[in-house]
C-alpha cells in the first residue's frame, strides 16, 4: 500500500529579482535634475560602487547582476530624458563619467 503513495516531487526553485521600471527611473532622474543644477550618471545609477570592484563592494553575484540591470535601466532613462529635451548629457572622455544637467 505504501508503494502506491505518490512520491514527493521537488520543484525547481527560482529567485525573483527586484523589478526596475523604466518609467520610475525616468521620473527619479528628472526629479534629481530639477533639484540639482548638475549630477553625474555614476552617482545616480550606483555605477561608482561597481567600478570599485566586487571585492571592495562586498556584493554577491546576484547583487552585482541586479546592479548591472539598474545601470542599464538608468542609462535608458537618461537617453529618454535627453531625447525629450529635459536633460543634457556630456562626456569628456570615452568611458569617462557622464555629467547630466537640466536643459536650458
Amino acid at each position: 500500500m505504501i508503494s502506491f503513495l505518490p512520491k514527493e516531487e521537488s520543484l525547481p526553485q527560482v529567485k525573483i529579482g527586484r523589478i526596475i521600471k523604466l518609467e520610475e527611473k525616468i521620473s527619479e532622474l528628472a526629479r534629481r535634475i530639477q533639484d540639482n543644477i548638475q549630477t553625474c550618471f555614476s552617482d545616480f545609477s550606483g555605477l561608482a560602487c561597481r567600478q570599485a570592484g566586487q571585492n571592495k563592494c562586498g556584493k554577491s553575484r546576484e547583487e552585482l547582476n541586479e546592479m548591472k540591470t539598474e545601470i542599464i535601466v538608468s542609462f535608458l532613462a537618461l537617453l529618454e530624458l535627453v531625447k525629450r529635451g529635459i536633460a543634457i548629457a556630456d562626456q569628456e572622455d570615452a568611458f569617462g563619467n557622464i555629467n547630466v544637467k537640466k536643459y536650458g
